[in-house]
């Protein structure tokens, strides 16, 4: 983490966007213990601000509590991997199957429309890696949840989102998996396009277990 916090405006704000981006960043390492006091004093603020954006971090799955321990940066273990893919693999079924059987039947022109964005989007990302192709990532598939208009859904998903970040450097930076993983979200797209459900289920199964493994290799290289 480089330099301090000197303005006086908005520290809960500030406090927390600057510890979660040296979190995202890997400046604080997974695992790593979070003392408010010592983050305090790195950026020459009182405590109260530190705390405030340490419970947010910790609503959001990048900080835990370890109890005796105190909070730590997350570090996804192989039980914390199954778990988040399990679970993606469920939100993305119940977003696909509302999208095709719900929004497309009662308002098929506005939602079609938003399929064609997020189609574009697909168009835009054949070269992308690293930073940029996490972006791109978490924006298809963050389009497909928001159309849900389901806030508690989009919570949960962003948490999942938050803590994915955590465990996914290899990957991103891997042009042969980028391409992959974008293949594998142009015909999650057009399955629900074409309205087949079964096909979406299908490839969002592969589609779930490629990032699952991904996610392991990436675990072991980073060990």
């Amino acid at each position: 983490m480089n330099g301090l916090i000197n303005k006086p405006e908005n520290l809960n704000v500030i406090a927390y966007k600057t510890i979660k981006k040296a979190i995202l960043k890997k400046e604080l390492q997974p695992g790593s213990r979070l003392v408010d006091s010592q983050l305090a004093e790195h950026f020459g603020i009182s405590r109260t601000p530190v705390r405030d954006a340490m419970r947010l971090l910790l609503l959001e799955g990048l900080i835990e509590n370890k109890g005796e321990k105190g909070y730590c940066v997350f570090n996804a273990s192989e039980i914390d991997i199954n778990e988040i893919f399990d679970i993606r693999l469920m939100i993305d079924k119940h977003v696909v199957e509302a999208i095709i059987t719900n929004y497309l039947v009662n308002n098929y022109d506005y939602y079609i429309k938003k399929i064609d964005e997020i189609i574009d989007v697909l168009t835009t990302c054949t070269n992308y890696t690293g930073t940029d192709f996490i972006k791109y990532d978490e924006k298809f598939h963050g389009m497909l949840v928001a159309m849900t208009n389901n806030s508690r859904l989009t919570r949960i998903y962003d948490e999942i989102t938050n803590q994915t970040r955590m465990f996914r450097e290899f990957t991103a930076y891997d042009q042969k998996r980028v391409k992959r993983v974008v293949s594998e979200h142009k015909k999650i797209a057009h399955a629900i396009k074409s309205c087949d459900l079964r096909l979406a289920f299908k490839m969002i199964d592969n589609h779930v277990q490629t990032s699952r493994r991904y996610a392991f290799d990436d675990m072991k290289k980073a060990k």
